[in-house]
């Protein structure tokens, strides 16, 4: 795997192997014309949004009352409202301390459908998050004909499970594995 680092000089750089721990479509991004017909026919169809967070610390877009304030507060709908529509989005409040002072109230707010309303005052900042559908699913278990097969390795929250931090973890350790098991034979 030949790794072209551009800058104020080009350079190029050989490796045996390469692990790309990064979303699918920016996997594909990396890899640009050097993409196998398979790689990019199967990291191209799965399916991310682009959300945004704002960090605040205004207190009245969380629960009223304090002692109802949990780490990870969720706003569901009514039981008798009609379900939103795939556009909508309910808000996810993360409320913890700051962790320079241990006091001031910080609020993380998950409300990707109105993460643009001018009256909320705070840090914005926009990431991607890979869809979870059944289709998902199905796609991931057609990714272990791609490990390696043009010595290239794909890892990250995105290849398993619910997109958790914990689930980038357990497919970089199963790539590492993947790879040091067949050096040894």
């Amino acid at each position: 795997v030949t790794l072209e680092v551009k800058g104020s000089e080009t350079q190029e750089k050989t490796f045996s192997r390469a692990i790309l721990a990064v979303q699918p479509q920016h996997a594909l991004t990396i890899l640009g014309e050097s993409a196998t017909e398979e790689e990019a026919s199967l990291l191209g169809q799965f399916e991310h949004t682009v959300d945004t967070v704002v960090i605040h610390q205004d207190p009245t877009r969380a629960p009223p009352q304090a002692d109802q304030w949990k780490l990870f507060n969720v706003q569901l709908p009514n039981q008798d409202a009609p379900n939103p529509q795939p556009s909508e989005t309910l808000p996810i409040t993360i409320v913890k301390p700051c962790t320079r002072d241990r006091e001031t109230t910080l609020f993380a707010l998950y409300d990707y459908a109105h993460a643009d309303d001018p009256t909320l005052e705070g840090e914005r900042f926009t990431f991607d998050h890979l869809r979870v559908t059944p289709k998902t699913q199905r796609l991931r278990r057609e990714l272990p004909k791609l490990q390696g097969a043009a010595s290239v390795y794909f890892c990250g929250s995105w290849a398993r499970g619910l997109t958790l931090h914990e689930d980038a973890i357990v497919t970089g350790f199963q790539v590492a594995n993947q790879i040091l098991g067949g050096l040894q034979s």
